[in-house]
């Protein structure tokens, strides 16, 4: 998950933000500004919750804390709507997956595995 977020400082937000922007129907310009503004806390917090339960049995048991806490709430705080919100994990995925960055094929497994679980389970919290 290192190498990941080194290359999400470096080129993702960038990615993710003009895929937003490509879609003016499922995302307004005042959330993909503030997408644009808060992504790298965004990614940041997704990626703790991939962390926390890859290290910690406890963190399992507190998987819905660590997602409200750390995900769902600070998207709250963007004032993102459902189908927003929907729109920036799918981009955030697409980034790294689609081949448009340079990712290890490792990396773009594991993320496609844990964002696949992660979500509809941010999105039935949301």
């Amino acid at each position: 998950m290192d190498a990941l977020n080194d290359m999400i400082s470096l080129h993702c937000r960038n990615v993710v933000c003009s895929r937003l922007q490509n879609l003016p129907d499922r995302v307004s310009s005042s959330a993909a500004s503030e997408i644009e503004s808060s992504f790298k806390a965004v990614s940041r917090n997704l990626l703790s919750v991939g962390q926390s339960l890859a290290s910690s049995s406890k963190e399992g048991r507190d998987f819905f804390v660590l997602l409200v806490e750390r995900v769902v709430e600070p998207l709250r705080q963007l004032r993102l709507d459902r189908g927003e919100v929907e729109a920036l994990l799918t981009a955030y995925v697409e980034a790294v997956t689609d081949d448009v960055l340079l990712v290890d094929e490792g990396i773009k497994a594991t993320l496609k595995r844990f964002m696949g679980t992660l979500t509809p389970c941010v999105l039935a919290v949301y």
